[in-house]
């Protein structure tokens, strides 16, 4: 019975055993089978290849632009459409798309130019032309400007009164007197305290077979240098002299080579050793030094030929260095047997111990040299006149009696000390002259004034009074127009400047009109009771009038007058038109003026007047393109490319090639990439969601397995337990039954 129960039991455990055996090689068989199915999975996941993005570069384009008002604007499209109308091209462009307002802006020192034309309109006008001229401006003030330096031009008279050194005349004295200190004692001379002498080229100096008399060739001309004795020297320079021969010796002291050459001893021991001075015909002074004291040094030996020595040096001196005179260039010279070519010189010194104006200026003139006798053309004139003035800055003149500044609206000067300071309080001070010119042409005015001080001195300057012309033709304002502007036009070899002043009378709009040609009674200008007479027409008739057809630049740029009614409203709010003008400027290309570029507004009647502020459109982006459509002609270079557009009625405009993305292409192209890619996504997440699937399939036999191993582990256990407990039945058995 026990036997037969364990029997029973092992036979139960074996066929648990067996089922249990069965039932892992299915679970086996299901786990081969999902990752046989996952291997799959993993296969067509390689086998899938990942969408990639378009590349920009893929998808250029060739692009044309230009810039049109400061806009970058592109060509989008060109279609050949030949039509009558001479353009082969139907195109369309694209730019921002802004709006435009009117904003004032200051402006600084801007001007509108005038290029003046006239047509001949109706000959010999008789229309009243009225001068008024003033000399204040429009605040009431002097239009004076001090310190002008005009050029100038004076008539001297110079009388043909010859004075010769060795045989001086005075009012008729005839007398051996030192030349230096006669013009000194009669003319007050300020003689120069040093001259710097040049150095003569000696080889210019030719041999001589009498120490007396050399001939010099300066290059400008023939010289001959006269020696002049001890005692000329002393008769022409002062000083002393010791002898008239060669063996005497002459001492500058106290005399006027003394305060050129600094130097007292000339000539000493005589017999030509050590200096000598010689004069040529122009009264140059040549002081020859010998370079020691030793004997013949000067001539480098005794006896003829003579010729100066390596060592000695040549001085050249000019007399009117030394005498401290001045050349007067401005100075004309007339007058009986007066030399034109003559220089004019004078000394800035003049008679008397106290300044006088009433005195004379001693004007020199023709010095010359002959027979050792110094000659010379004088003159004198007044102070006060300075001579005649005749013209200045190249305009004739015409001095005004003070008596009619006063009318012309000038207030005369303070003639302060005029008749000169001797003593008591003025002693001291400088004496004035006033002397006023009238420009004949442009009616300016002049103002020398003279000034004379306590020394003698005199001294010179000039000012202007800047005319202020109030000129009507036929009862309109009109302006003198310049020479140098005239109007093209006009008949110049018949009308010429020097007879005839032009005046122009703007129209309203201030780009028309007439130019007037008016005929001045006296060559280049007014007469001064005309001038002064401010009803007086009678001199002052119109000859010619012509239509002007003037053009205007501002700022180089195309200028016209607008149309009252065309003025922006922004700018004829902010002034008025009765009183001010305004222009505006377009570009060249624009024939027709119907795109202003900028507005100005000037004062009206002024000419030469800075606008006052100016007005341009300022641009506002709305961050948008616009398309627009024309008609055009295309250049093509030959490249193939497009070079140049004419657009009809725009202009034209040079084509810039470039490259860039063609958008459209580009986006549908990632377009595509993208729903590619979401397609190629859903496919790996179906992939990995079955992945995941079959991975928890598995884990789940993988667990009923492990449960199977352990009871299959347990029933081994427990077969063997029983067999060994049957075995030991058995032998138990058996040794009972054999035993």
């Amino acid at each position: 019975m026990g036997m037969s129960a364990s029997q029973a039991r092992y036979l139960s455990l074996t066929a648990r055993k067996s089922d249990l055996e069965f039932r892992g090689q299915q679970i086996n068989q299901s786990r081969l089978m999902l990752s046989n199915q996952s291997a799959n999975l993993y296969s067509s996941m390689l086998s899938m290849s990942v969408p990639t993005p378009p590349v920009e570069t893929d998808f250029m384009k060739d692009v044309y632009s230009f810039s049109m008002n400061g806009d970058n604007t592109t060509l989008s499209s060109y279609k050949l459409s030949m039509g009558k109308d001479g353009y082969g091209y139907d195109i369309l462009y694209s730019k921002p798309a802004s709006t435009q307002q009117l904003t004032a802006s200051t402006t600084s020192e801007v001007q509108k130019s005038v290029t003046r034309k006239a047509s001949q309109g109706n000959n010999d006008i008789s229309k009243p032309v009225k001068i008024k001229v003033g000399y204040k401006n429009a605040d009431g003030d002097e239009t004076f400007t001090s310190n002008q330096s005009p050029q100038k031009s004076r008539l001297i008279t110079m009388n043909p009164v010859t004075y010769q050194a060795n045989n001086i005349s005075f009012g008729g004295e005839h007398t051996n007197r030192k030349l230096w200190e006669q013009l000194k004692k009669s003319y007050n001379f300020n003689y120069a305290t040093s001259s710097d002498g040049t150095t003569v080229d000696k080889s210019k100096i030719g041999t001589s077979s009498n120490a007396n008399t050399f001939t010099y060739d300066d290059g400008e001309q023939k010289l001959s240098l006269h020696r002049l004795t001890n005692q000329k020297l002393e008769d022409f320079f002062g000083g002393s002299a010791s002898g008239d021969t060669d063996t005497g010796t002459y001492n500058a002291s106290g005399g006027l080579l003394e305060k050129i050459l600094g130097t007292k001893d000339i000539i000493t021991n005589g017999d030509f050793q050590t200096s000598q001075v010689y004069m040529d015909q122009n009264g140059d002074v040549y002081v020859m030094t010998s370079g020691t004291n030793s004997a013949d040094t000067l001539f480098g030996g005794k006896g003829a030929p003579y010729k100066f020595a390596d060592s000695t040096t040549i001085k050249k001196y000019k007399l009117t260095d030394i005498l401290g005179l001045t050349q007067d260039t401005t100075a004309k010279r007339q007058g009986n047997n007066v030399p034109d070519n003559e220089a004019v010189y004078f000394s800035d010194l003049y008679t008397g111990t106290s300044a006088d104006q009433s005195t004379d200026r001693v004007y020199f003139s023709g010095f010359s040299f002959a027979s050792e006798k110094l000659s010379f053309n004088y003159s004198t004139a007044s102070q006060n006149g300075l001579g005649s003035i005749t013209t200045l800055n190249g305009h004739q003149v015409s001095k005004i009696d003070q008596s009619k500044l006063e009318e012309l609206g000038i207030e005369e000067a303070d003639e302060k000390n005029k008749t000169g300071a001797t003593n008591g309080d003025n002693a001291n001070k400088s004496a004035i002259t006033y002397n006023y010119y009238m420009d004949e042409q442009t009616g300016d005015v002049w103002r020398q004034q003279i000034t004379t001080s306590t020394s003698g001195v005199i001294s010179e300057s000039w000012g202007l009074y800047k005319a202020q012309k109030q000129v009507t033709v036929d009862g309109n304002e009109a302006q003198l127009i310049d020479e140098t502007e005239w109007p093209s036009g006009i008949e110049r070899s018949t009308y010429s400047p020097s007879e005839y002043d032009c005046y122009y009378v703007p129209d309203e709009t201030g780009t028309g009109g007439s130019y007037y040609l008016v005929r001045n009674d006296v060559a280049n200008g007014y007469q001064l009771d005309d001038v002064l007479d401010n009803d007086n027409t009678a001199n002052f008739t119109s000859t010619r009038q012509y239509n002007a057809n003037n053009t205007y630049k501002i700022e180089g740029m195309t200028a016209c007058v607008v149309n009252e009614d065309n003025v922006p409203s922004t700018i004829a709010d902010a002034y008025d038109l009765d009183d001010y003008i305004i222009y505006a400027t377009y570009d060249d290309s624009d024939t027709d003026f119907s795109n202003p570029i900028k507005y100005y507004v000037f004062p009206k009647d002024e000419d030469d007047a800075n606008a006052v502020c100016s007005y341009a459109y300022e641009k506002s982006y709305t961050g948008k393109n616009e398309i627009l459509e024309g008609r055009a002609n295309i250049l093509v270079d030959e490249n193939g490319r497009l070079s140049k557009l004419n657009i009809a009625g725009v202009g034209t405009y040079a084509l810039e090639y470039g490259q860039e993305i063609d958008q459209d292409a580009y986006d549908e192209a990632y377009k595509e990439y993208e729903f590619k890619l979401q397609k190629y996504e859903k496919e790996i997440a179906d992939i990995d969601a079955k992945t995941a699937t079959i991975q928890q399939q598995d884990k789940k036999l993988e667990l009923q397995l492990k449960s199977i191993d352990t009871e299959h582990s347990a029933i081994q256990t427990e077969l063997e337990a029983l067999k060994k407990v049957i075995d030991t039945n058995i032998k138990s058995s058996f040794g009972t039954f054999g035993g």
